[in-house]
């Protein structure tokens, strides 16, 4: 019998005081086996007390002290304290402060609840699109994940900024030189006073991957929760699997050849090392930082088995028409293990409703006006154009030149993708001219013969 006042202090030094007024004896500790016959005290803190398990994390529920541990035991449920429309979760954290993500969170009631950025798998319905959800139940069990957070991240808030941070340890926020483990993992963050929510590392744009057909998108994302608007800056692969991807090779071969594009070097910097974790892993992400201090920092020696890499490119989301678009300049930055390292115009796109041709992704690089490539997957099958015309050769089945299984687009294929897509996204009506001649552009070889007539 009696009672007793204990002082918890979170990871934030926030104290808030447990009246522990049950006293108990027990016989076998679960946690340590050899400790018999202890005592035991129990505490039940209710809703209104607005006790903070941790910064921002609201508690109710049970809380033991046991004579044989050094920490409390929580046994109860956890709730942002800035969202009153939140669910109470099924703590997971146990006897320790902090709370981890675990991908299979119940709600008081036990309802599974999701964290992460999903996409209705219903697109044809009134208001579907992409959304978030934070704790909470998803609009239909069958919606797809494109952003999720790594299981066993830790979530912490920032008692300055509010927001919350959804990431493994070794992603939280660290002071001076990172290493390749720093930049692995995906992370979430998210402030419910703003609705704004930021994301970066693996995102899943394409959903129709094959074994000779890969698209890997990675980025440092950011949204709206209240709006669900969402832009990325993207870092997007293309994976050939066992095919030759002598097209491909021909390209850069084209590319590199050529005097109507200028080298533009990537940065190396934060944001590419969080993308490129994602897309090689912590071996290889380390390889290419110390590769970069020996002054060898081409994405080309880390990429080269990717027929297509782009470093840097905006996608945003588009509700009306239910794709991911680009906007703005195409960082290419290398084709198999050729250094391209070329910023270029061009659109992507990439539909989540595919057409009547079963487009699934579209690729258009420019790399002048008059020297332009077509990427087209549709139907399960890899279509091209090119102005290029060895490159097309190369693509057309008819020559039998390769044996990847390219289709040959019509030339008036481009120009209907590139008409489309600078209506629907950018505004923009004027048409692009069908030059008879495309790819007329003088090779460096010839700009030095050129100069030496002079």
């Amino acid at each position: 019998e009696g009672n007793g006042i204990y002082y918890y202090t979170n990871d934030v030094q926030q104290t808030f005081k447990i009246k522990f007024s049950e006293f108990l004896f027990n016989k076998k500790d679960s946690l340590h086996p050899d400790k018999k016959h202890f005592t035991y005290a129990e505490a039940y803190i209710e809703e209104d007390q607005n006790f903070e398990k941790q910064g921002g994390k609201l508690f109710k529920g049970t809380v033991k002290m046991y004579a044989t541990r050094k920490e409390l035991d929580f046994d109860g449920y956890v709730r942002d304290a800035d969202d009153p429309d939140g669910f109470w979760i099924k703590t997971n954290a146990g006897g320790s402060q902090i709370i981890t993500y675990t991908g299979n969170e119940r709600s008081e009631d036990k309802q599974k609840v999701e964290t992460g950025i999903y996409l209705f798998h219903d697109l044809e319905q009134e208001g579907s699109g992409l959304y978030t959800v934070i704790n909470k139940p998803l609009n239909d069990k069958k919606d797809i994940a494109l952003f999720l957070p790594d299981k066993g991240s830790i979530v912490k808030q920032d008692p300055k900024t509010k927001k919350y941070t959804i990431a493994v340890a070794n992603r939280q926020p660290t002071e001076g030189n990172k290493t390749a483990e720093n930049y692995i993992g995906n992370e979430l963050a998210y402030s419910n006073a703003s609705g704004e929510v930021e994301f970066d590392g693996e995102v899943k744009l394409f959903n129709h991957n094959k074994e000779n057909f890969t698209i890997t998108t990675s980025c440092i994302g950011k949204g709206s929760m209240k709006n669900n608007i969402y832009s990325m800056n993207t870092m997007l692969t293309v994976d050939l699997g066992a095919l030759a991807g002598d097209a491909f090779k021909e390209m850069a071969s084209n590319i590199l050849s050529q005097s109507d594009a200028s080298e533009s070097p990537i940065a190396n910097n934060d944001s590419l090392f969080y993308k490129l974790g994602a897309q090689v892993g912590e071996k290889e992400l380390d390889s290419y930082m110390d590769k970069i201090d020996k002054g060898k920092g081409e994405l080309s020696r880390v990429l080269d088995k990717k027929a297509l890499a782009i470093s840097d490119v905006t996608l945003k989301w588009s509700k009306e028409y239910k794709a991911f678009y680009s906007t703005g300049k195409i960082q290419l930055a290398n084709i198999y293990n050729k250094n391209i390292s070329q910023l270029i115009d061009g659109y992507i796109e990439i539909p989540m409703i595919p057409n009547d041709d079963k487009v699934t992704i579209n690729i258009y690089l420019e790399i002048s006006p008059k020297r332009w490539y077509y990427i087209s997957y549709r139907k399960d099958k890899l279509y091209l154009i090119s102005s290029n015309t060895k490159f097309n050769d190369i693509a057309d089945p008819k020559k039998k030149l390769s044996k990847d299984g390219y289709e040959l687009l019509e030339k008036s294929a481009r120009i209907g993708f590139v008409s489309r897509f600078r209506r629907a996204y950018l505004g923009l009506d004027t048409a692009i001219e069908n030059e008879e001649e495309d790819d007329d552009t003088n090779t460096i070889e010839e700009e030095k013969e050129d100069d030496g007539d002079n």
